[in-house]
């Protein structure tokens, strides 16, 4: 019961990122924050478990494996959600600087989630002994996607109020 305040405040820091950003321009504003939020906490666990993985030296991470099956996805509906709403026809994703930072995020994420899934194959199947290389290597890649991320948020949306 005392550690309530930490969940309150990890919800106000999940939505924080969203309410300053295209999502709380857009109606309602509390729905694309609250998605912008999970699509936050949801990345956040995802690299942040990989970046305690890699540290700690786990050879056999089965609990964060099975948190991130789930924070994945997460991610890739919430994004793909937040994308729909933003644009008005695919057409705005190579029309537009955001666009085309977006489609490089997206193909960065491709390539994390392609080395996730040799890294779920080696917990399973392997044991996970050789996994510290994927786990890095997918961690990167995931700050790499931040990085992108980052470039994005100087971009706007196609379909953003705040575009002139």
């Amino acid at each position: 019961m005392r550690r309530w305040w930490r969940r309150a405040a990890a919800v106000v820091v999940f939505a924080t990122f969203p309410a300053s950003g295209h999502a709380g321009a857009v109606a309602p504003a509390a729905l694309w924050v609250a998605i912008g939020g999970l699509h936050t906490a949801g990345g956040l666990i995802w690299i942040g478990g990989l970046v305690m993985v890699a540290i700690s030296g786990v050879t056999s991470p089965r609990h964060f494996s099975l948190v991130s099956t789930v924070a994945i996805p997460l991610v890739v509906v919430t994004g793909t959600i937040q994308t729909l709403e933003l644009v008005d026809d695919l057409d705005d994703l190579t029309a537009t600087t955001w666009g085309r930072v977006l489609l490089v995020k997206i193909a960065v994420v491709v390539v994390a989630l392609s080395v996730a899934g040799v890294s779920r194959w080696l917990v399973v199947h392997a044991g996970g002994s050789s996994l510290w290389r994927t786990v890095v290597t997918e961690g990167l890649l995931g700050l790499g996607v931040i990085r992108v991320r980052r470039r994005g948020c100087r971009c706007r949306a196609a379909t953003s109020p705040l575009r002139p």
